[in-house]
């Protein structure tokens, strides 16, 4: 009798139908969310590893920042001492401008307080460059 019911009837064998296929649809759409979810997982996994990468770069970089910042003063304060090296020397001592000195008749201790040469310096650039009288 239920089996002669389902079958002659159009309306249960439809509904029926239509019922299944709701039910498919849930079971496809449940696949469907279970994917999506895990997708949704492994997006946020990969976006706290690139996260976690940037933020390792940034460390780095700045890092990188303060070891050049460090270089440039050191190097700063080396080309200072180079220069105060070079002035040392005695190549660097402007002999040419105490030798202009005394063609124009300055004395040994204008030498001195104006070229920073020492007193035998001064007097031997005299002997040699200074005016015979």
């Amino acid at each position: 009798m239920i089996l002669e019911f389902v079958i002659t009837n159009p309306w249960f064998l439809s509904s029926l139908a239509i019922a299944l296929l709701i039910g498919i649809g849930i079971a496809l759409l449940a696949l469907w969310m279970k994917r999506l979810h895990q997708f949704q997982q492994q997006q946020g996994s990969m976006s706290c590893s690139l996260q976690n990468a940037v933020s390792k770069l940034n460390l780095e970089l700045q890092e990188e920042r303060d070891n050049r910042r460090l270089i440039e003063v050191q190097l700063k304060t080396m080309r200072t001492r180079l220069r105060q090296f070079d002035l040392r020397e005695p190549q660097a001592i402007p002999y040419n401008h105490a030798i202009t000195m005394v063609k124009r008749g300055a004395a040994a201790h204008d030498l001195i307080a104006a070229c920073g040469l020492s007193q035998g310096e001064a007097e031997l650039i005299i002997a040699i460059h200074g005016t015979r009288q």
